[in-house]
């Protein structure tokens, strides 16, 4: 599963074989990156958070991995920009499946229907996060149920980048976000 090559805060992230596990217990944004750029792909993923309300993590991809520290919206302090498939919570609200733009525009790009999400995420256990990014479409499913139809309409944003796995706390509070299962298939036709 994680045969590539990693790079990033390599000091928050255990690989037991298996499984990839990001824990904090500060609230930062932590990564763990490939070392190569990937374009078009379909990605498949199973996740689980833990931590309750607290515990955030997602799939950055088409990112850029920059040795320049930036501040982000909640003052986190992080070196990546890109696309995320949030997975978790932030706050009282969840946003698993949803469609963040990290570092750049700072926003979300696509927001989830909280009740169709909570309907379908299993809060304790192992949700599945198929990716699709071709050309300027990304599509996402949770769990096999569609969470977002992006077409990105900005030909500025970068189409190729690094793939990350996340984790983040927004409080002093142990969490952590496990990824395992995963299957990269680059170029994959539109």
């Amino acid at each position: 599963m994680f045969g590539l090559i990693w790079k990033g805060y390599l000091e928050h992230f255990q690989f037991d074989g298996s499984i990839l596990t990001g824990e904090s217990t500060t609230p930062h944004t932590e990564f763990v990156c490939t070392r190569d750029n990937y374009s078009n792909f379909m990605l498949d993923v199973d996740i689980k958070t833990e931590g309750g309300h607290y515990a955030n993590g997602g799939v950055q991809f088409r990112s850029s991995w920059s040795t320049e520290v930036n501040t982000g919206l909640f003052g986190h302090v992080h070196p990546v920009a890109g696309y995320q498939v949030d997975v978790g919570f932030m706050g009282p609200e969840i946003s698993w499946g949803g469609l963040w733009d990290e570092m750049r525009r700072v926003r979300m790009l696509a927001a989830v229907n909280a009740s169709l999400v909570q309907a379908y995420v299993n809060v304790t256990g192992w949700n599945h996060i198929q990716i699709s990014a071709i050309g300027s479409r990304i599509d996402v499913l949770l769990n096999g149920i569609s969470t977002v139809h992006y077409v990105e309409s900005d030909a500025r944003i970068s189409t190729t980048g690094v793939i990350c796995f996340q984790t983040e706390s927004f409080e002093t509070y142990p969490i952590k976000v496990s990824y395992k299962n995963l299957l990269l298939r680059p170029s994959f036709p539109g």
